[in-house]
């Protein structure tokens, strides 16, 4: 598992800002108050996102365990099967970024069965005002919409709580399930950068995607 301060749901790894260099936190809040930005819940059609929490974590090691194959290809945390105890050490420094506005990480859960399928987050991108989510969704709950439900519940939620105009989300471009997504829910194609590879199924190009917020 990677250090928790870097992002690790999406399909590249980008250092998040320290709390003292929050640019969209200091815009949203001119004092002392600590309660997070976004709600610990949001609803996403037969999704509920669930803020990440210390109870998530025996399911959140099966998601990964039963989509290892998949993740391993794409994400760079996965290169070895994750622990019990790096989730449970992940989840914890995520209950700090989440409560000092720097992640937000959310547990899928599908409400049909009550299952944890998944996981998704909205991101501050460091001296900026834009913010970035990501989502991995288990294989065995691919294709039935979770993903989509899952970015478009972050996109319409940051928004909604948040100072920013944008929303960014990137993958690699060989990651056609991942780009399939941002289309579907209103983004645009920004264009294409160069990254490192850093997995087996990484190009070194990733694409950019971008919603602003309607005027």
């Amino acid at each position: 598992m990677p250090d928790p301060n870097y992002r690790w749901v999406a399909t590249v790894v980008e250092a998040v800002a320290p709390p003292g260099d929050n640019a969209l936190a200091r815009r949203s809040f001119g004092h002392n108050e600590r309660m997070a930005l976004l709600p610990a819940h949001l609803d996403a059609g037969a999704l509920a996102l669930n803020r990440l929490t210390p109870g998530h974590v025996d399911e959140m090691v099966a998601a990964a365990s039963v989509s290892f194959s998949a993740l391993h290809e794409w994400m760079t945390w996965a290169e070895g099967v994750p622990t019990r105890a790096d989730f449970a050490d992940f989840i914890d420094a995520a209950g700090s970024l989440f409560d000092n506005d720097m992640t937000w990480t959310f547990a899928m859960i599908e409400l049909l069965s009550g299952e944890l399928v998944g996981s998704c987050d909205v991101r501050v991108v460091s001296d900026t005002t834009d913010v970035e989510i990501g989502y991995w969704v288990r294989t065995d709950r691919t294709r039935r919409g979770y993903a989509s439900a899952a970015a478009k519940a972050l996109t319409d939620a940051a928004f909604l709580h948040l100072d920013v105009n944008r929303v960014i989300i990137r993958m690699d471009k060989g990651n056609a399930a991942s780009a399939s997504v941002p289309p579907k829910i209103g983004y645009r194609l920004l264009g294409e950068e160069a990254r490192t590879i850093e997995a087996p199924g990484h190009t070194g190009t990733e694409l950019i995607w971008m919603q602003v917020r309607a005027t």
